[in-house]
């Protein structure tokens, strides 16, 4: 990406998002790596060439890791990548959508209903914190998730 790339340009690089070679793990409906990864996911779906599974919604339907290997555990540096699209059906109302929920029920990032922010949410605490975000509706988002000392840095990719 760089500063004079159209929206078209951006679009087609959040489409096409590959994970650099030598990621411990990538969960997805094609090239899920390592094979040790079992997952409960929902049937894949594949829109403009991008396969994904449809999840939330009112029937919640999620994607759950069964067996990992203890390749999901996070070290002292890591990054965490996550793709994801919000549709028209996801907005208004109270409450939030789970994006990645960590250890023991812990929310790492989830979108708000209503304006659609970005937030991270403790679910122990019932503590939210909302990002300086809105998640546009119907188009492919990446988020990225580093440490940075004892808080989590957030970047994020829309066209």
């Amino acid at each position: 990406y760089s500063k004079g790339d159209s929206p078209a340009a951006l679009r087609s690089l959040a489409k096409r998002v590959s994970w650099p070679p030598g990621s411990v793990a990538v969960l997805a409906p094609k090239g899920m790596s390592p094979e040790a990864l079992r997952l409960d996911a929902p049937m894949p779906c594949t829109d403009d060439d991008i396969s994904y599974w449809s999840a939330g919604g009112p029937a919640k339907v999620r994607a759950r890791v069964l067996e990992d290997a203890g390749v999901l555990k996070l070290g002292k540096e890591f990054t965490v990548g996550l793709r994801f699209r919000v549709g028209r059906g996801q907005t208004g109302g109270s409450g939030y959508d789970t994006l990645v929920m960590g250890h023991e029920g812990k929310h790492w990032l989830a979108v708000g209903h209503g304006e659609r922010r970005l937030c991270c949410v403790d679910g122990k605490r019932g503590v939210s914190t909302v990002l300086d975000h809105v998640v546009p509706c119907d188009e492919w988002v990446l988020v990225f998730l580093q440490p940075r000392g004892d808080k989590t840095a957030c970047f994020t990719m829309d066209a």
